[in-house]
């Protein structure tokens, strides 16, 4: 059996049939010479139960779930480092107003530079799936935080101060404050 690989580079983007033992593997594109794992879009891991990638991001964990989508701990090959992908569920795509709202709001916070607001690197549809890729920022639930500091809600509250000021400097309403 073969599969069809797309390269990555998104200055090359050949797409290739290969054998299906290649995949999870290192190749290299025969166009460009990138170097990438073999994956077949929309596969699933069997021991995760996690797609293995999208669009050129390497799916690595779950993080977590919400209204918008999933959040996966991703590594991007083309830029070299993890993100976070945020990926939208299939019935956020039934609804087209929703589609653009997320992503005129992904290419808005791509402009913004602060240190309390993660920095957005990519957008985008892959099949059937929006995503937005951030910076992943490793350390511990905010949640934990909060709960063993009483003097961190001063502190978030300074934080969402500063990241709404920076954000309305810049013509942006934040729809969910977190």
């Amino acid at each position: 059996m073969s599969i069809s690989i797309q390269c990555p580079n998104p200055a090359c983007g050949k797409t290739s049939v290969t054998s299906l033992n290649v995949t999870g593997r290192r190749v290299r594109c025969k166009q460009c010479g990138q170097s990438f794992i073999a994956t077949s879009p929309g596969t699933i891991d069997t021991n995760t139960n996690l797609p293995t990638l999208i669009g050129r991001f390497q799916i690595r964990a779950k993080l977590g779930s919400g209204a918008f989508g999933v959040v996966y701990r991703a590594y991007d090959p083309q830029l070299d480092r993890d993100v976070a992908l945020k990926v939208s569920h299939a019935a956020v795509l039934s609804n087209p107003r929703f589609v653009e709202r997320s992503l005129r709001e992904a290419k808005s916070s791509a402009w913004l530079r602060h240190p309390h607001i993660v920095q957005i690197f990519d957008a985008g549809k892959d099949v059937d799936r929006y995503f937005i890729a951030s910076a992943f920022i490793d350390g511990k639930e905010l949640s934990d935080t909060l709960s063993s500091k009483l003097s961190s809600r001063r502190c978030l509250l300074c934080r969402q101060t500063s990241q709404r000021t920076e954000t309305s400097r810049r013509g942006i309403i934040e729809i969910s404050g977190k």
